[in-house]
């Protein structure tokens, strides 16, 4: 027997606690507005070197209840207690139509990081062959690249069985089912986001009743600390695609906002936005480039990058707020829904 679930492209493949639930949830007919109220928020660590952990603010499948999903959360001790032959779970619940998500050791694992150091990473198991006896998981493959991966049973089941529970996160086992949900963009919260990630607000504040995490910096003070690593040529490759990742984005989100509300002729700040997104993406090639030549110097000219990017957004953004806000444009968007 074999069985696949659908899977999809996602929007943003940087890292993957986002990639592998939007791959879920991208044919939804709400996710585009789902996804472009959110995604704009960054954080990363204070401190030296602390860009190393730049990321999209939140939405880990343990904590963040994505709409188009319900989530039966399950712990590998509940899984040993039940005496489930783990190969059968995770074939079963595929054939009930639910995703299997959980996180491995990838040096256990035929992806990129086999046999190289110890990590343990998000997958996501959505097929299964008899035949063959492999698992379809989505991931980065040895070269890198984001897509499907053939995994024999026993492979993925012996390095569930190795992977050392440190942190508690990887404890946890996921049962992923699609939600219908319908969601309506709502500009206010474009408001209070835009608002964060332009000042650098700590948005964490907005969860202070569970939680008080005062170790992260906000918005465009981490392209501030990814510069001042660069300085320190103490910088990683992920944070760069990153950064990339979230100017792509924010273009195609001013540009679905400009389609909701047309009359408002805000495409032009998609077009300026366009201008940072090549400077992303040139510092995001300047770093590849430097992969396979160790003797290129590139940091000077990241950093006088990075500077315009920070200039620039600073002042796009400013005037997108103010455009918006006064247009009314909450207002005008719902009554062009209740046409």
């Amino acid at each position: 027997m074999q069985y696949s679930l659908p899977i999809y492209p996602p929007f943003i493949t940087g890292r993957l606690h986002h990639s592998l639930p939007q791959s879920i949830m991208s044919k939804n007919d709400s996710y585009t507005a789902w996804f472009y109220n959110n995604y704009i928020q960054i954080s990363c660590n204070r401190g030296k070197y602390g860009s190393s952990e730049l990321n999209f603010f939140r939405y880990f499948m343990w904590e963040h209840r994505y709409p188009f999903f319900h989530i039966e959360q399950l712990t590998r001790d509940t899984i040993n207690l039940l005496n489930i032959n783990f190969i059968n779970l995770i074939k079963e619940t595929i054939t009930n139509g639910k995703y299997f998500y959980l996180n491995i050791d990838e040096f256990y694992l035929p992806l990129q990081h086999h046999q190289q150091f110890h990590i343990v990473r998000d997958v996501l198991i959505f097929g299964f062959n008899d035949d063959e006896n492999i698992f379809k998981v989505l991931g980065f493959d040895k070269n890198g690249k984001f897509g499907v991966n053939d995994i024999p049973y026993h492979v993925l089941y012996e390095a569930y069985m190795k992977t050392e529970v440190v942190d508690g996160w990887e404890n946890y086992v996921y049962i992923v089912k699609e939600n219908k949900f319908d969601y309506q963009f709502n500009f206010e919260l474009i408001f209070e986001l835009f608002d964060d990630y332009l000042y650098s607000k700590n948005t964490s504040k907005k969860f202070n009743m569970i939680e008080n995490d005062k170790n992260l910096i906000f918005g465009i003070h981490c392209i501030e600390s990814l510069k001042e690593d660069v300085i320190q040529n103490d910088f990683s490759f992920v944070p760069i695609h990153i950064i990339w990742e979230h100017k792509k984005i924010m273009v195609n989100r001013i540009k679905y906002i400009s389609s909701l509300v047309p009359e408002l002729d805000l495409h032009k700040f998609a077009t300026e936005y366009e201008e940072l997104e090549k400077y992303s993406s040139l510092i995001r090639m300047l770093c590849i480039k430097k992969y396979y030549n160790n003797s290129l110097i590139i940091n000077d000219k990241i950093v006088d990058l990075l500077n315009s990017i920070i200039t620039k957004e600073k002042t796009i953004l400013s005037r997108f707020l103010e455009k918006m806000k006064s247009s009314n444009i909450q207002e005008r968007y719902e009554s062009i829904l209740n046409l």
